[in-house]
């Protein structure tokens, strides 16, 4: 694992992602210790961007005002929990009814569960000292994002949310409850599982139908999202979907995603989705850019598209403008949005999106990594990866290189070879292969890293089951455990907690015994 810290891609990349030193303040309240955050006042002809990162927005989300106003909360601890946390200070924020969350200290947070973001809340990225606030999400499994915001007036910025397993920030209603006022600003979202930014209303699979609405995306950098998964391929940049409405894409880069740069769907809103998308970047995608459709409406004005089929607007109705590098069927007039984004330059929109400052991860997919492929398989993971895996109760072999899709093929073609030996009676033999499988996948990583983990945690299923040593079997368990997690596979990870319960309690039978 140490050289998947050290190396970030072929070509070489050294990363150099330091801890900040821990601070042992106790977590402020009150308005009096919010000095980091400023609401200047701009001329008319001020930067966008600019004006973005002091508290002033564009479009639909623009009256979103988060935790302003409310009790300020710190976080002093890169922990994924206890005081000082940014998990311990989302607590508080709920339990006061919303807040403002800065940080006094920078670094890696690796995090063991999802965050959820309450309402009336701002996490301000922004505060932390150089170099920033880094979310790691390799850990979560299968679920939901590694930001999770169910509910309205929220306000996310300057945070980095790297390796999500499933999606990077999730905004969706749930159980019934319409979210409404959210700003997502100067993020940068990377090597998500799934989606970087999804956006889902109610509907969602025969759901309750409420809404999502007045959300902006602005500024954002948006890298190397979706990939391959248990439906062959899932997710991309975001997806805006199943009851959303009065959405903006503002400003943001769109880079090296599988796809869904964004894709907004309009059929599950009765008068179809409203969106304004407006100066974003769309590059290097796999299979398009941006798309309309199912009664979405909307403007489309002055992007920068690069790559074959750029803009998908069939079933929609669109005012498209102004755009390089695509064409669309457009409506005679623009639709009627609040606070449009300003003209601006692919140049100064690259320039500007993402967390500031900007660290060398970003700068590699934005500059050294020139296609999906080549983000896909960077090596980027927190310094500390190695040792917080210790945690799930297994080990994990460590591999040297990307998995390939000639070693996953291999891999697969032993599991079918192991169930035959099994269900000929040959039990050794099919522990053999399963073995095998374990010592050809290692801990794998880059584009086939979920398939990957996914039959992983399926040969460990198998093996645990056949090994007749009680120890031995737990340790077995709980790397498949292990493995279904980073495989985003619930159904998987429900079988391998089953297995380790299964282990556990014929191990407390046999302490019994003796």
């Amino acid at each position: 694992m140490q050289g998947r810290i050290a190396r970030l891609a072929a070509p070489c990349l050294a990363l150099a992602l330091a801890l900040a030193t821990l601070g042992a303040l106790p977590a402020g309240a009150g308005d009096a210790a919010d000095t980091g955050h400023v609401v200047d006042i701009f001329t008319a002809s001020a930067d966008d961007a600019e004006r973005a990162l002091h508290g002033i927005y564009t479009g639909f989300g623009a009256e979103t005002t988060g935790g302003e106003g409310r009790t300020s909360f710190t976080v002093t601890s890169l922990a994924d929990n206890g005081l000082g946390s940014l998990r311990s200070a989302l607590a508080a924020s709920e339990h006061s009814g919303g807040g403002r969350i800065d940080f006094a200290v920078a670094g890696d947070i690796v995090l063991l569960a999802e965050l959820i973001v309450p309402g009336n809340t701002t996490i301000d990225g922004l505060s932390a000292p150089a170099p920033g606030i880094t979310l790691w999400g390799e850990r979560l499994g299968a679920g939901g994002g590694a930001l999770e915001i169910h509910s309205g007036n929220v306000i996310v910025r300057g945070l980095r949310i790297r390796n999500a397993v499933n999606d990077g920030i999730q905004i969706a209603a749930k159980r019934g409850r319409a979210v409404a006022r959210v700003v997502i600003d100067h993020c940068s979202v990377t090597n998500s599982g799934d989606g970087g930014i999804d956006v889902t209303g109610g509907s969602m699979t025969g759901g309750d139908g409420a809404l999502v609405s007045d959300v902006t995306l602005s500024w954002n950098y948006l890298a190397a999202n979706g990939g391959p998964c248990a439906k062959t391929w899932c997710g991309g940049g975001a997806l805006v979907k199943y009851g959303v409405t009065r959405f903006s894409a503002h400003g943001n880069v769109w880079d090296k995603n599988l796809r869904r740069n964004p894709s907004i769907d309009g059929a599950a809103v009765a008068d179809g989705t409203l969106a304004d998308v407006r100066g974003n970047v769309v590059r290097g995608y796999v299979e398009s850019g941006t798309q309309l459709r199912e009664g979405a409406r909307g403007n489309v004005v002055g992007n920068f598209f690069a790559g074959a089929r750029p803009l998908l607007t069939a079933g929609a109705a669109v005012f498209a403008a102004a755009n390089s590098g695509a064409n669309a069927a457009s409506v005679a007039a623009p639709f009627d949005v609040p606070l449009p984004l300003g003209a601006v330059t692919a140049a100064a929109v690259l320039d500007a999106a993402g967390a500031p400052p900007m660290d060398a991860i970003d700068a590699a997919y934005r500059d050294a990594l020139a296609t999906y492929d080549d983000a896909k398989n960077a090596a980027v993971a927190p310094p500390a990866s190695t040792a917080a895996r210790a945690s799930y109760g297994g080990t994990l072999a460590t591999a040297d290189a990307p998995l390939t899709a000639a070693t996953l093929a291999q891999a697969r073609g032993l599991v079918r070879a192991a169930r035959t030996r099994r269900a000929h009676g040959d039990a050794q033999g099919a522990a053999a292969l399963y073995a095998e499988v374990a010592a050809l996948l290692g801990d794998p990583w880059g584009l086939y890293a979920r398939p990957g983990h996914a039959v992983a945690a399926a040969a460990a299923l198998a093996a645990a089951a056949l090994t007749a040593d009680l120890d031995t079997a737990a340790d077995i368990a709980g790397a498949a455990l292990a493995h279904a997690r980073r495989a985003g596979d619930v159904g998987l990870e429900r079988r391998a907690q089953r297995r380790i319960d299964i282990v556990a309690a014929a191990l407390a039978r046999a302490a019994r015994r003796h």
